[in-house]
């Protein structure tokens, strides 16, 4: 029987470890790094008297399959009016894009272009405005 405990990430000064004995279904702790420390020693000790085979797979080791990271990864809720998550749906469809991917594409946009050239506080560079149902050009923006 195998014993064997990936370091899956470090955040705000805890481990998050997962653990996976050979017959068993994969579980998750956190551990501070003494914690982590007394887990594994504990764990390895036990193993070593059952006989079991046991693998610690530190965190720079550890191998990750598909696309390579493109930075840091933070989950975030984000609520949007339905319409938007439709704008959005059709924008990945159209771009051959995953939904993460567009919505890096859309706000990494809009961030450059906003360091590139000042943003119209009237319309947000739009170059139009809207007051009920009617659109104009916007005073501040338009070309004389």
């Amino acid at each position: 029987m195998a014993t064997i405990v990936t370091v899956e990430s470090f955040e705000d000064g805890f481990y998050t470890v997962k653990v996976k004995r050979e017959f068993d279904q994969p579980y998750t702790r956190q551990f501070t790094e003494s914690g982590l420390n007394e887990f594994v020693g504990q764990t390895k000790a036990y193993c070593e008297h059952k006989g079991y085979d046991f693998m610690l797979v530190p965190l720079e080791e550890k191998r990750t399959a598909g696309r390579p990271a493109v930075g840091t990864t933070k989950k975030v809720s984000l609520t949007l009016p339905d319409e938007v998550w439709e704008l959005i749906g059709t924008k990945k469809k159209e771009w051959g894009v995953s939904q993460s991917q567009a919505l890096r594409m859309m706000i990494e946009g809009y961030l450059y272009s906003a360091d590139r050239q000042e943003v119209c506080d009237l319309c947000d560079g739009k170059g139009e405005i809207q007051e009920g149902f009617v659109y104009m050009k916007c005073p501040k923006c338009r070309e004389d």
